[in-house]
């Protein structure tokens, strides 16, 4: 496609081919009266334009909301000149605000939505630019669908924090006094072993087991929900990793410390915000931080923390991990994200043994499976993570392998054990920390001592309230009033 700038009566219009994006009369007349046409109201947060061409329309949305962030993405380069910045009087390159991607911005579309939107789908409208759609055909259907894909998982995202926010913030509260054991790791050099709990664990696990008894040094980090799977053929993972802050978390873990020992064998690789039972004060513990402002204030340097960001689901958060602990090659056992049937994950499942242990004739077991199953297929997550991996792979280094597994992700197979010029190295080394341990409530006045530093407030206070007063303005009155309440609840409730 063949773009060309072409003056206007009232500034420039945009040729794609032999379609005109702007009106060649008053391109700014033309934006304006559909603004108008949509209708739109004073209750959206972001404002995300599917390739407006010059933006015009980007121009009158920011001055019609002020308060709103209005995105543009575009399907050609065309638009990455600067110079139609000035030629267009300020509006080629999302005007003032800079939000604007375009396929040569050196960053992926899927990474600068991520960074630039951070609400619910209630608070992002979607506005089409018509004439662009018959300019760039499926170049912008493209674009849409994959913009949609990703607005449907950080909504997915941002309802999470919605719901959890304030059991995250309890959770890393409860958790601190428990890091005794916190450890530094020393990356290694050789292939790492990813255990998720998808059905297809079990076919990998016979591999596993043969190649870890010719490499006896290699890691195998495993999800919490994998662990009872593994101990049941024999094998103990180097690392446990555990990220979920919801209290059913809690199940899989009771069952790898009751199995191990107290956790003696395994480094447990929790998330501060991750729900983690007593016993984690007698493990050793390579606490991650998603990267979040309030996060880095409660660790500070009193303890190490691995920084990975949040991912939603704990496999791919498992798959950061072994990215950082080692830069030898990666292979993947029992990442599914589907169901076989009936079956939802790996047996032994933890929650399949409690469901088995209350069935009785008038809910059996096969039926509450089914139900639970149905329940989770309908939630949509799998799909959204999935393509998640799909359209993120290609930001990962080369070096991830699957060793099975029931859905086509793009990630190049393994179907047998590596030859050993493939996979030895160094193992990754875990390297004790001093703790001195800290007080259980000592968290909250960490933050609200920082919430009384005007250099800190701003950023802390945007990510607290998003936890704790979810859908309250900042600027709104009393804010700050009631998120030191809030704080103040959790202290001494």
């Amino acid at each position: 496609m063949i773009e060309r700038l072409v003056p206007a009566k009232n500034g420039y219009t945009v040729y794609a081919g032999d379609t005109a994006l702007h009106s060649r009369y008053n391109p700014r007349l033309e934006a304006e009266k559909y603004a108008a046409s949509l209708k739109l109201e004073n209750v959206y947060r972001y404002f995300i334009l599917m390739e407006p061409g010059l933006d015009y329309l980007g121009s009158v949305l920011r001055r019609q909301f002020p308060r709103a962030a209005v995105i543009t993405l575009h399907c050609s380069a065309f638009f990455a000149d600067k110079k139609l910045r000035s030629l267009c009087g300020g509006e080629g390159e999302g005007g003032s605000s800079g939000l604007s991607w375009n396929p040569l911005c050196g960053e992926g579309l899927e990474a600068f939505l991520e960074r630039t939107v951070t609400a619910d789908a209630r608070t992002i409208r979607l506005i089409e630019w018509r004439p662009s759609v018959h300019a760039y055909g499926k170049a912008y259907l493209d674009l849409a669908g994959r913009t949609v894909e990703c607005v449907r998982r950080i909504n997915a995202g941002a309802v999470t924090v919605r719901n959890f926010g304030r059991r995250w913030l309890k959770n890393a509260l409860r958790n601190l006094p428990l890091f005794l054991r916190p450890v530094k790791v020393r990356r290694g050099t050789g292939a790492v072993v990813v255990c998720a709990a998808g059905p297809s664990l079990e076919d990998s696990l016979d591999l596993i087991i043969r190649w870890r008894a010719s490499s006896p040094s290699l890691p195998v980090i495993a999800v919490s929900s994998a662990v009872p799977a593994l101990l049941h053929r024999g094998i103990t993972p180097d690392l446990v990793i555990a990220t979920d802050g919801g209290g059913w978390a809690l199940f899989h873990l009771y069952g790898s410390f009751r199995s191990d020992e107290g956790g003696a064998q395994f480094v447990l690789t929790a998330g501060l915000s991750a729900a983690l039972p007593s016993q984690t004060e007698k493990s050793r513990v390579l606490i991650l931080c998603d990267g979040t402002f309030w996060q880095e204030l409660l660790l500070g340097s009193r303890y190490p923390f691995l920084r990975l960001p949040q991912r939603g689901t704990v496999s791919a958060s498992a798959l950061d991990l072994a990215l950082s602990v080692s830069t030898g090659n990666v292979y993947l056992a029992g990442l599914d994200l589907t169901h076989r049937d009936l079956r939802t994950h790996a047996r032994p499942y933890t929650f399949e043994t409690a469901m088995d242990r209350s069935s009785c004739r008038f809910k059996p077991f096969y039926s509450r499976a089914f139900e639970r199953e149905g329940i989770l297929r309908s939630s949509g997550s799998q799909d959204i993570y999935a393509a998640w991996f799909k359209t993120c792979l290609d930001s990962f280094p080369k070096r991830i392998f699957t060793l099975g597994g029931g859905r086509d992700l793009g990630i190049p197979p393994c179907p047998g054990i590596p030859a050993p010029a493939e996979t030895e190295g160094e193992p990754p080394v875990f390297i004790p920390f001093p703790a001195t341990g800290a007080e259980p409530r000592q968290g909250v006045p960490v933050l609200l001592e920082a919430l009384n530093d005007p250099r800190l407030a701003a950023r802390l206070s945007k990510e607290l309230g998003e936890l704790l007063i979810p859908g309250v303005p900042v600027e709104s009155e009393g804010f700050s009033d009631t998120l030191r309440n809030e704080l103040l609840d959790l202290r001494y409730g």
